[in-house]
């Protein structure tokens, strides 16, 4: 029973925490100018890194890409000979 009015307290205390519009806050021309500059500031810093990041990750997704390319050329060429070989044994002609 202490549960239940536990939970009912909770479940009204949790409705009133909520408001249906949030007041918006509206930033003066000098905090954007504040902020703009700050971003350009780390962006300045952080593009060395990224930049390197980057080519690493570039060079690792064109080496997996390849793999898999070459992963289905080979099943292709296997499953081709395969069916080669099948009618080879047949006596079919190779369409």
């Amino acid at each position: 029973m202490k549960n239940i009015w536990l939970a009912a307290l909770v479940a009204l205390l949790s409705l009133g925490a909520c408001k249906e519009n949030p007041e918006e806050y509206e930033m003066t021309a000098g905090e954007r100018a504040h902020i703009d500059t700050l971003y350009m500031k780390e962006t300045l810093v952080l593009r060395p890194k990224l930049d390197s990041l980057c080519v690493q990750r570039t060079d690792s997704l064109v080496r997996t890409a390849l793999d898999s390319i070459l992963k289905v050329r080979r099943d292709e060429e296997i499953a081709l000979r395969k069916r080669i070989r099948e009618q080879g044994r047949q006596g079919g002609v190779i369409q």
